[in-house]
């Protein structure tokens, strides 16, 4: 009897796990599920700006180059979505005659340049 209890400590296993590891295979797992579930979603436009679930990285803007910048990330700008509020109808390019979208302005439109996009999303945002 006192040879097994004098072997038995050599035998077991020691599962200790530190919290702080824990703790990050929690949230890693978390994160994974977060990540199926948003790329799960049908129509979600937001998932073409953003495709992971990461925090974007924060770079030292002001407030309102910050709030640019995320409207023009997700698109919404006076010059697009004015018409919503005035119940109008969408506009349009002048030049191409597709529907107005800062999508259109700064990377479809055959004619703008990067530089003629910026300018023109930048004066009405």
């Amino acid at each position: 009897m006192a040879d097994k209890a004098a072997r038995r400590p050599a035998t077991v296993v020691d599962n200790f796990v530190p919290l702080c590891d824990a703790l990050q295979a929690v949230k890693n797992q978390l994160t994974k599920k977060w990540q199926r579930t948003w790329d799960e979603q049908n129509q979600n436009k937001l998932h073409d700006i953003q495709p992971m679930v990461k925090p974007l990285k924060n770079c030292a803007l002001n407030r309102k180059q910050s709030v640019v910048l995320n409207r023009l990330r997700i698109g919404h700008t006076r010059l697009t979505h004015k018409f919503l509020l005035l119940s109008e109808p969408p506009p349009t390019c002048t030049r191409c005659q597709c529907i107005l979208s800062v999508k259109h302005i700064l990377v479809h439109c055959p004619i703008s340049t990067f530089i003629d996009g910026i300018v023109l999303v930048a004066t009405f945002v």
